[in-house]
C-alpha cells in the first residue's frame, strides 16, 4: 500500500510526494483515470503532478484512490482531497474569515468543506467570531456541514466572541457534519442564556 497523499484545493502546489519501495512508475491512476506520462514526474522517489492536471480531474473533497503500477505490481493508497490544510493559528483565523464571507453569501446558514490540522494550534491572542447564524426553521441544516479532522492535534487558547447568535468554534453543526480526532483546550468565552452554542 501507498502512504496517504493529501491534496489541498486551496494550496499552491500539486502533488509532491515521496514514494518508497519502487524504482519507477509504469502507469499512474487517480480514481481509475490514467494520468498521462507527460503530466507527471518521478525522480529520486518523488512523485510530482502539477496542480492543473489534478484540478482538471474535477475531484470533490473527500477520500479518493491513487494507484501506481510499477514492474507489473499495483500499489494502491488514499488520495485525500481537502479544502484546506491548517498549519498555523493564522490559517485557522483565515478559515473563520472565509467562513464568514461564504456564509454571508448564503444567508449565513451553512458552510461546507473538508479541513485538516497539520499542527497543534496555539491561538493565544486571537479571537474567533460567529461564523453562521441559526436558521430557527431548519436548525438541523444550519452551521458547519463538512468535515473537520484534527488528525490527533490540539487547538488551545482560542477566545470565542459571545455576543453573537451562534456561539462556539463551529457556531453550529448541521446534519451530516463530522468533527473528529481533535482536542479543544482552554477555549474561552461565556455565552448568555439566549445564545445558541456548539463546540
Amino acid at each position: 500500500y501507498l502512504n496517504e497523499i493529501i491534496y489541498d484545493l486551496n494550496g499552491s502546489e500539486g502533488i509532491n510526494a515521496t514514494i518508497d519501495g519502487i524504482d519507477g512508475i509504469d502507469s499512474l491512476y487517480i480514481n481509475d483515470v490514467m494520468i498521462q506520462k507527460a503530466d507527471y514526474g518521478f525522480t529520486s522517489n518523488v512523485l510530482t503532478v502539477p496542480r492543473n492536471v489534478i484540478d482538471n480531474l474535477g475531484l470533490s473533497y473527500g477520500e479518493h484512490r491513487i494507484k501506481i503500477v510499477s514492474s507489473g505490481k499495483n500499489y494502491v493508497g488514499k488520495f485525500t482531497v481537502v479544502t484546506k490544510v491548517i498549519y498555523t493559528a493564522e490559517d485557522l483565523i483565515n478559515l473563520q474569515v472565509k467562513y464568514d464571507n461564504d456564509a454571508n453569501e448564503s444567508n449565513g446558514y451553512s458552510y461546507d468543506g473538508y479541513f485538516i490540522l497539520n499542527n497543534n494550534i496555539n491561538a493565544q491572542g486571537y479571537t474567533w467570531n460567529s461564523i453562521v447564524k441559526l436558521d430557527e426553521q431548519n436548525p438541523s441544516k444550519c452551521g458547519f456541514k463538512g468535515i473537520f479532522d484534527g488528525r490527533g492535534y490540539t487547538i488551545k487558547n482560542l477566545q470565542v466572541l459571545t455576543d453573537v447568535i451562534c456561539y462556539g468554534v463551529f457556531g453550529g453543526l448541521a446534519e451530516g457534519a463530522v468533527v473528529k480526532n481533535v482536542a479543544f483546550v482552554g477555549i474561552g468565552g461565556n455565552p448568555s442564556n439566549n445564545i445558541n452554542h456548539n463546540m
